[in-house]
């Protein structure tokens, strides 16, 4: 598996996820899949983060060049200042496969090493419990409920590299 940073031409590639109900289930405030130009609005955000924090979301392909998924880092009021989410999202038709946890561990060992991040944060649906298997997996302890996007959400919160 091989990523990079989201470029301004991926969104044919999100649309793997974004566009599918299946993904969108859980990704969306309202469960539906996002039109062209709201995938387009998420490209261009990414590519300005990449310019102007060093950071972002990387697009991840397997040993066949195929888009299997998503991960990266944002800033985020949840948790209090400073605070850095951890995002992903797996290409459905790869779900269950392991892709998940390789992404998330090697945006989490960028965070650690290179970024040298003190805090990151992460949260999920409260009925995804696969997404919450993966936070805890990677050192992330549950902190409490919240609403997000008038959704109930778990919030985690992991401190220093473990």
């Amino acid at each position: 598996m091989y990523h990079r940073p989201i470029q301004s031409d991926d969104a044919s590639l999100l649309a793997c996820i974004y566009a599918d109900a299946r993904a969108m289930r859980w990704l969306s405030a309202d469960g539906q899949p996002l039109s062209a130009t709201a995938i387009q609005q998420i490209v261009a955000t990414n590519v300005t983060r990449w310019q102007t924090l060093g950071y972002g979301t990387w697009l991840f392909f397997d040993d066949t060049d195929t888009f299997v998924g998503y991960a990266g880092l944002k800033p985020t009021a949840i948790g209090g200042p400073d605070s850095t989410e951890l995002l992903y999202g797996v290409v459905p038709d790869f779900w269950r496969q392991g892709v998940a946890t390789m992404m998330v561990t090697t945006v989490l060992n960028h965070a650690d090493i290179v970024l040298k991040f003190p805090r990151l944060v992460g949260y999920t649906l409260t009925t995804n419990i696969g997404s919450q298997q993966i936070l805890v997996r990677h050192g992330f302890v549950y902190q409490g409920d919240i609403s997000h996007v008038d959704l109930p959400h778990y919030w985690y919160a992991r401190i220093g590299a473990i």
